[in-house]
């Protein structure tokens, strides 16, 4: 659904209707993906030129998307504050940017009607998240470091937006300096997907079809849903990729736990229990063994706030910011490396809800994060929960679930 105002006259209407489903898309929007004759290309880090050349030389028309993660600074009505913080501190927002034919091809009408406007258009989930609606202001922080002040014109379901937070045209793109190409699309067939397979010979480029089904077993929840589930914190660039978040939101959710053979660490709370199962799991088919407890006591872990290493620019944080993420073994599974951990040691993670790295474009082979992503219904759910601890350096401790999932 479409919620609008119209800058000129004030005026609320309704545009369209579209059934709200929970489909994790990444690269093209999942619309564009049904289309026939769409052909949709993403590259980790950035679509390069060489990639862009090759699709452009099928001939086609060639649609672009800019994404990435800006900072939201506040949110006001009339004046007042809907969602403030600090001085200094703002929120992730993933926000994504099309041109006017763009924008019709991949997101259809009336949205790009819409989005030809000057203020941005915010999928329903994250305004429930902060309380926003039509007609509030918003002040975003750029790429390049400008603040701009923009009125949310539209409200709309988050598949319309195939998953980002905010949307915009490339006018207030280029004001934000969100000159990121993220994805590509083109009219083409299956045939035409596997050619420029062939001609790209990039291992981070990933194309599908109109006809081919997109395998989504490693792909990861979209920020919307992760602040859902694990809640949002507003945060600050330090030294580096550090950051600083909030210590409210830290305290409530980030605990400390003692789980053999991985010893001491920290990570989310509401994760904690799918990490133990696994391991439970692991120890009963024999996998357990694979796991240096060394390893990850000196190069592994969970929490850790930081933005996003040697990928998307400006303020993509890592998962690990959240604690919903686990690296385990990296000194022998290093990013983009070989991956020397078994697949059995991966399914099962697999099999309690986390994305594995192994599966990514990019190889993270040490890489485990929490995506529920095709669980089977015995484990959607784990048995064992949180609850504060009396032990010394450990917060909170696992116990037998009594109450029902979250």
């Amino acid at each position: 659904m479409i919620e609008s105002r119209s800058p000129r006259r004030g005026r609320w209407v309704v545009l369209a209707s579209v059934a709200l489903g929970v489909v994790v898309a990444a690269g093209a929007t999942a619309a564009a993906e049904q289309q026939e004759g769409l052909v949709t290309v993403s590259e980790s880090g950035g679509i390069s030129e060489a990639t862009t050349a090759a699709v452009a030389a099928l001939g086609g028309p060639v649609f672009e998307r800019h994404s990435g993660t800006l900072r939201m600074m506040s949110v006001s009505r009339d004046g007042e504050p809907v969602q403030a913080f600090e001085a200094g501190m703002g929120v992730p927002m993933a926000v994504s940017s099309w041109d006017g034919s763009s924008a019709v091809a991949l997101l259809g009408e009336p949205l790009a009607s819409t989005l030809q406007g000057d203020g941005v258009v915010m999928s329903i989930r994250s305004a429930e998240l902060r309380g926003a609606a039509v007609g509030d202001m918003i002040v975003m922080e750029g790429w390049n470091g400008a603040l701009v002040e923009l009125e949310i014109s539209a409200i709309v379901d988050d598949v319309e937006l195939d998953w980002a937070e905010v949307g915009v045209n490339r006018s207030v793109a280029d004001s934000l300096g969100l000159d990121r190409v993220s994805s590509l699309a083109t009219l083409g067939t299956d045939g035409d997907a596997a050619l420029l397979r062939d001609q790209l010979e990039v291992p981070f480029v990933r194309v599908s079809g109109p006809g081919e089904e997109v395998d989504r077993t490693d792909f990861v929840l979209p920020t919307v849903m992760v602040k859902q589930r694990f809640g949002e914190f507003s945060f600050r660039p330090t030294r580096g990729d550090g950051i600083e978040i909030d210590p409210e939101w830290e305290e409530a959710n980030i605990v400390t736990v003692d789980i053999p053979p991985l010893g001491l660490f920290e990570c989310h709370r509401l994760v904690v229990p799918y990490i133990r199962s696994a391991l439970e799991d692991l120890r009963s088919s024999g996998l357990l063994g694979e796991i240096d407890s060394n390893d990850f006591q000196l190069a592994g872990g969970c929490f850790n706030s930081r933005l996003i290493r040697g990928g998307d620019k400006g303020f993509a944080l890592s998962r690990h910011s959240w604690g919903i993420a686990i690296d385990i073994n990296p000194s022998t599974n290093r990013y983009e490396g070989d991956v020397n951990l078994s697949e059995g040691f991966g399914q099962t993670f697999r099999d309690w809800g986390f994305s594995w790295g192994a599966g990514w474009v990019r190889p993270d082979g040490m890489h485990f994060e929490w995506a529920r992503i095709d669980v089977p219904e015995e484990r959607a759910c784990s048995t064992s929960t949180m609850e504060r601890s009396r032990i010394p350096g450990v917060s909170w401790s696992i116990v037998e679930r009594t109450r029902p999932c979250r």
